[in-house]
Parts: structure tokens; C-alpha cells; sequence
């Protein structure tokens, strides 16, 4: 269940006028689809996204599960798209990994795979977040996110990353493009990678004209978060840069409390 490397959350890799709002697991028809978690169902069927006629809805014969917890006292969702069968009715409790239908390639899709997304506060598509912030990475792997910034400290979207591990595969990211997409309310990211063997790595990109390089440890179930930001001024971060070459500062930020717990039992 690795998402497409070419069109994971953010990218516009198909030429769409909205950026993907999901990630996009590749499996063979028939596979069962999994609830992430618990909930209720509120969508079954086609038409999620609203197109008249409902068959024509590039999401296709879909399931959208509001979930037993939120985030930041609103409402989460998860979206399954594409289903080639859906095993569920709307307002049915599901429990998490019960099956929910089978993997398949209705509405637009250039073959069977699972498209997934994760939603805040509400059931629209314009409130997806990044699913490979939201979802555990298996034993021994790790997340790398990180925000690309330029001098005025302004995202730098749709900008080629290249990701390298000490045996010189390749990871190909792209940050956010600049429509249809929400940044993590933690994080405010605008790249994620979180199908990472735990393990060094190199990353390169170019802004500018100007090629920029650094260094990155995945650590086993942890997100590593790195900045690049095409200035000198120094980025108001408790750590340390990994690495310079005199036009950029890359920072992984130390994490720090954001309130000071009362001493007062309660």
C-alpha cells in the first residue's frame, strides 16, 4: 500500500485544474478495501463529488466513513474512491480494518487502485489533508516532510525534490501545488514522504537556477521535518543547520512544548 510516487497528495502530475486531494494505493481489482478507522458510514455509492450525472463522478462508486474521533474538536473523515464493490450501507457502524468494499477502477482512473483521502471538519473535497501525515508507517520506517520556502519566506510550489538513500535509490517528491490543497495544521508542510526506510539520506533540489543539497535522518515511526529556504537571513529555529552552501539553510526544528501544563490538579 505505497502511495504513487508520481501523484501523491498535492501534485497536479495529470494536468488537472485541482491538485490530488488523496493519495493513490496501487492493487489488484477485487482486493478488499479496509476501514482506517472507526466510525460511520455517511456516503456510499457514486456522485461524491457532485457531477451530474452521479456515474460520472471521477471519484466513481466510493465510501466516505466519519470517524469516532476528530482532530481539534472537529469531525474526520476518510474517502475511498474508485471500488469496484461497496460492502456497506450510509449510516452503518464500521469497525477499524472491517471491510468496507473491493478495490476497483470506477470513475477516472487509469486502473484499478484505491484512492484515499483524509478530511477535516467537513465532508468536501476542498478540506482534504495530507493522507501520509495521517496514516502509521510500517515497523522500521519513517516520514520526511518539510517546507520549501523562498527569500520572502513564501511557499515555492510544484518544485522537483529529489530524496537519495545511501544505496543510491531514488525517492521523486514534488511539493504542494497551490490549488485544492491544505497544509497540515501542525506541520504547515508543503512536501511529504512517508514511505522511507529508516536510514540516512541526501536530498537535492534546485531553485532559482541555484541547486541546493542536504542530509536527513529517518528515524522508525517518527516524521523528520527539514526547512529550505532560499535566503541568508537566519530561520528563528532552535536548531542548528544540517547543511549549507552559503544560499541556503536547511533546519530540522527541535520540538518544543506550546503550553505549560498547570501544576493544579483538576
Amino acid at each position: 500500500n505505497w502511495p504513487h510516487p508520481l501523484y501523491r497528495y498535492g501534485s497536479t502530475y495529470f494536468g488537472f485544474m485541482n491538485a490530488h486531494t488523496g493519495v493513490d494505493l496501487d492493487s489488484n481489482t477485487g482486493t478488499p478495501v479496509l476501514a482506517a478507522g472507526p466510525g460511520v458510514v455517511v456516503w456510499v455509492g457514486y456522485g461524491l463529488l457532485g457531477v451530474k450525472p452521479a456515474e460520472d463522478d471521477p471519484y466513481g462508486d466510493a465510501v466516505v466513513i466519519k470517524h469516532d474521533f476528530g482532530f481539534n474538536n472537529q469531525d474526520m473523515y476518510s474517502v475511498y474512491a474508485h471500488m469496484s464493490k461497496t460492502l456497506v450501507w450510509l449510516d452503518q457502524p464500521v469497525k477499524i480494518g472491517e471491510q468496507i468494499g473491493e478495490v476497483g477502477s470506477t470513475g477516472f482512473s487509469s486502473g484499478p487502485h484505491l484512492h484515499f483521502e483524509v478530511r477535516i471538519g467537513e465532508n468536501m473535497f476542498r478540506n482534504s489533508y495530507n493522507p501520509e501525515l495521517w496514516l502509521a508507517p510500517p515497523t522500521g520506517w519513517g516520514v520526511l516532510a518539510g517546507r520549501v520556502l523562498d527569500r520572502d519566506g513564501k511557499y515555492i510550489p510544484e518544485l522537483p525534490i529529489e530524496v537519495i538513500d545511501a544505496r543510491r535509490r531514488h525517492f521523486p517528491i514534488t511539493t504542494y501545488s497551490t490549488r485544492s490543497v491544505n497544509k497540515d495544521p501542525i506541520y504547515q508542510e508543503n512536501f511529504a514522504l512517508s514511505d522511507l526506510p529508516a536510514g540516512t539520506y541526501s536530498y537535492a533540489l534546485t531553485i532559482a537556477g541555484e541547486a541546493y543539497f542536504g542530509t536527513a535522518e529517518i528515524l522508525p515511526g517518527q516524521t523528520t521535518f527539514v526547512i529550505v529556504q532560499e535566503t541568508l537571513k537566519d530561520i528563528p529555529l532552535t536548531a542548528e543547520p544540517q547543511a549549507t552552501n552559503g544560499r541556503a539553510q536547511t533546519y530540522t526544528p527541535t520540538p518544543s512544548l506550546t503550553f505549560t501544563p498547570s501544576l493544579t490538579p483538576t
